[in-house]
């Protein structure tokens, strides 16, 4: 289980970097998702497929090599739990906020149905 020690002052930029990449990757991430559902975007995911294991397999495989290179090194010191989910706290109130959008919005954005 990974440790966590107490919250500081000097957490607070990147806790507020994290939640702002979050907000953001979690917004675009159910607008992508709205729009391959909704609106005949899988045709894109049907052509991207390949290039999607390709790349899978690369990060699988550097990263079996990155931890083979690291199985010496101490480990990293413990951090803040703020600090650790701070991307994932952002991404789930963005991909909220876009979904909220997303509904507001109707079939397509600013159409009526």
């Amino acid at each position: 289980m990974t440790e966590f020690r107490p919250y500081e002052t000097r957490d607070l930029p990147w806790v507020a970097v994290g939640i702002a990449f979050g907000l953001l990757y979690g917004f675009l991430g159910i607008l992508c998702l709205a729009f391959v559902v909704f609106e005949g975007g899988w045709i894109l995911l049907l052509i991207g497929a390949p290039l999607l294991l390709v790349q899978l397999a690369a990060i699988f495989g550097f990263d079996r090599f990155l931890k083979w290179r690291r199985r010496d090194a101490p480990p990293p010191p413990p951090i803040s739990w703020v600090r650790h989910h701070s991307v994932s706290l952002g991404a789930i109130v963005g991909a909220t906020i876009g979904l909220a959008m997303r509904i507001a919005s109707g079939p397509i954005l600013g159409g009526t149905a």
